[in-house]
């Protein structure tokens, strides 16, 4: 019962760190001109597609409707986590 409350105590500030340290990172990103372009994008999505072993594009958009999310939300994700790669990768 302690550890439980200890956690959800602590939970509140470990998502704000991690909301802040992705704000630095892309605001990084900006400062040094990442860009990632909708080829890249598109690339990132087919590779998920595959991954997950779903066959289709369609059956693809569907598995993301039921998980709550839309395509155009997934991309921007995406973008985001390339962004975020390429930034680690450079500093």
């Amino acid at each position: 019962e302690d550890e439980r409350r200890r956690m959800t105590a602590e939970v509140g500030k470990a998502t704000m760190k991690e909301i802040f340290d992705e704000l630095l990172v892309l605001s990084r990103a900006q400062q040094i001109r990442v860009i990632v372009t909708r080829e890249q994008v598109d690339r990132a999505v087919e590779s998920s597609r595959k991954r997950f072993g779903i066959p289709t594009q369609e059956e693809f958009e569907a598995a993301l409707v039921q998980s709550g999310m839309t395509l155009d939300m997934y991309r921007k994700r995406l973008e985001k986590q390339l962004q975020t790669q390429e930034v680690l990768g450079r500093e």
